[in-house]
């Protein structure tokens, strides 16, 4: 049950920026149209490009990337170990990832709280609210933490987790 909560979830967050990054191209799309054949620039593409869509295109699909094992992972070392030593550095590797990305959620989310307080925006040629897009470095980094500590209970309570996930580095996923 909670495997497939997080499947969907990581799915949702996953498309949204699939979504943003299809907005985002577009938007640029017509910006330069309107820049060059009209000589009529949409003023606010740049404000809106960086505070949303690169923001949304970043940090939503963090959970689906983990899920996939597609975040760096240096094995120059943990290869020669055996499979119990490595089980304890990947369980030490996630713990430590997993605070990490606590203490980034907490902060990110208390600065967009802050911000959406105060009605951020940025004035540029035009007078554009961001404030919104500050939400998405904390729940992209929020559903990680969701992840990673899925991904320590199935490292401490499942024997065969880690050699699941080492599959997943050859193109399968975590925790099929």
């Amino acid at each position: 049950m909670i495997k497939t909560l997080l499947d969907r979830m990581t799915s949702s967050f996953t498309w949204l920026a699939g979504a943003a990054l299809i907005l985002m191209l577009l938007q640029m799309s017509v910006d330069v149209l309107c820049k060059y054949l009209f000589n009529m620039p949409l003023i606010w593409t740049m404000d809106v490009v960086v505070s949303y869509m690169m923001v949304a295109i970043v940090f939503l699909p963090l959970a689906e990337v983990e899920k996939q094992n597609g975040h760096i992972c240096v094995e120059l070392f943990t290869q020669t170990l055996g499979p119990m030593w490595r089980r304890g550095v990947e369980i030490f590797a996630t713990v430590v990832a997993t605070v990490y990305f606590m203490a980034l959620t907490w902060r990110s989310w208390g600065d967009a709280v802050n911000k959406f307080h105060v009605g951020e925006y940025v004035m540029g040629e035009a007078q554009v609210t961001i404030w919104p897009g500050r939400f998405f470095v904390p729940l992209g980094c929020g559903m990680l933490v969701l992840l990673l500590l899925y991904k320590i209970y199935r490292l401490l309570t499942d024997k065969d987790a880690l050699e699941t996930e080492q599959g997943a580095l050859h193109g399968g996923h975590f925790d099929e």
